[in-house]
C-alpha cells in the first residue's frame, strides 16, 4: 500500500507540476514581431532652424535613419506656436503652393530626409512674436515608429527673400484654399 501511495503521490506531484509549468508554445498568444536592433531605425536631428515672420514660420531640418526600417515623422508639436504642421512647397501649372502632408513625411531605412525652403518643411502657425534671432524654440518631433524626439531649432534671419515669398504664398494660399482641400 506504500508503493501505492508513493506512486499516486508521485502522479499528483507530477500533475502539479505540470501545472505550474509555463505553457507550451502553441498556448502563448503570439506577440508581435519585434525586429532586431540593427533593423529598428536610429534617427538622428542635424541643423534644426526656424525662420519666424509675423503669423507663421518655417523649420527646417535633416533626419537621418542608420536602421534597417523605414520611419515616419507623423507629427509635430511646439509651444512657440499655435500648431505645427508638415507641409511641402510643389509647384503645379507653374504656381507655387503649400500642400498640408497631414501624413507627415518617411524617412528611408539607411537614408535621411531634409526639410528645405521650397521644400518639405514644417510649417508653424502664429509662431510667438517675442522669439529674437539667436534664440531658440523646442520641437517635439513624433515617429510612426521611434520614439518622439525633442529638439532646440536656431532662429535664423531668411536668406533673401525666401521668408517673405514663404510669408506671402502662405497667405495667399490660405486666402485662395478651398474648404475641405489640403492646400495651406
Amino acid at each position: 500500500m506504500s508503493t501505492t501511495n508513493h506512486t499516486f503521490g508521485g502522479i499528483v506531484a507530477l500533475a502539479l507540476l505540470a501545472g505550474c509549468s509555463p505553457p507550451q508554445a502553441a498556448d502563448t498568444p503570439s506577440e508581435p514581431h519585434t525586429p532586431p536592433l540593427a533593423s529598428r531605425p536610429m534617427l538622428d536631428i542635424h541643423e534644426p532652424q526656424a525662420q519666424l515672420m509675423p503669423g507663421v514660420g518655417a523649420v527646417y531640418l535633416k533626419i537621418a535613419n542608420a536602421g534597417g526600417e523605414t520611419d515616419r515623422l507623423i507629427a509635430v508639436e511646439s509651444t512657440a506656436a499655435s500648431s505645427a504642421e508638415t507641409h511641402e512647397t510643389v509647384v503645379e501649372d507653374g504656381v507655387m503652393r503649400m500642400v498640408a502632408r497631414p501624413e507627415g513625411f518617411e524617412i528611408p531605412a539607411e537614408g535621411s530626409i531634409e526639410l528645405t525652403p521650397g521644400g518639405k518643411h514644417i510649417m508653424l502657425i502664429e509662431p510667438q512674436p517675442s522669439i529674437p534671432e539667436g534664440g531658440t524654440i523646442a520641437l517635439t518631433l513624433h515617429f510612426a515608429t521611434s520614439e518622439s524626439i525633442t529638439i532646440e531649432a536656431a532662429v535664423t534671419t531668411p536668406a533673401g527673400n525666401h521668408g517673405l515669398e514663404h510669408g506671402e504664398a502662405h497667405s495667399m494660399a490660405h486666402t485662395e484654399s478651398q474648404p475641405g482641400t489640403n492646400d495651406h
